[in-house]
């Protein structure tokens, strides 16, 4: 497995080039960035990344308990009542996780191929802040897309994280 270093940044961390994960499955995402990340204690120091598959939103126009329940699993602080709404969920975003510790970064997917994001949730998502990507085709405002057929997809994301969070 080859290593390359990104010389943008100060401390010249090696990034592993990802010819063989470029071909995985979407649903292996979460997986493979929080493995990646646990041998980065850069990046695993101030970044809860959470990916969330698009295509188990239970109401693809109002995900916020969907987004919230993931939240919740990956650490972020548990509030009453729970956001249900995009609007509540911006809320929660701007009063609760601004506070912690480390950054949060919203990264978005669709494990089935012929799944959309609604543009209604998009319009909504793109009002939540910054650090939020979308891995998809799908371009929207706002909001940073990275496709799912790039070919080096989680150095791809471990950029913008950087950018993102770290040079911010």
């Amino acid at each position: 497995m080859a290593f390359c270093t990104y010389p943008e940044t100060t401390d010249n961390i090696p990034v592993i080039n990802s010819t063989t994960i470029q071909h995985l499955n979407l649903t292996q995402l979460p997986t493979t960035l929080h493995q990646y990340l646990t041998n980065n204690p850069n990046l695993n120091q101030t970044i809860i990344p959470i990916c969330i598959d698009g295509a188990n939103f239970t109401n693809p126009d109002n995900p916020a308990p969907d987004i919230y329940i993931e939240m919740i699993e990956k650490g972020c602080p548990e509030i009453t009542p729970t956001p249900t709404t995009m609007s509540s969920l911006k809320t929660y975003w701007r009063l609760n996780l601004k506070k912690l510790d480390k950054q949060i970064a919203l990264i978005f997917y669709t494990s089935k191929s012929d799944r959309l994001f609604s543009k209604t949730f998009l319009t909504t998502l793109s009002t939540l802040g910054s650090s939020i990507c979308l891995i998809s085709d799908q371009k929207f405002d706002n909001i940073e897309s990275i496709s799912p057929h790039y070919p080096n997809l989680i150095d791809t994301i471990i950029k913008w994280l950087r950018r993102e969070i770290l040079e911010t």
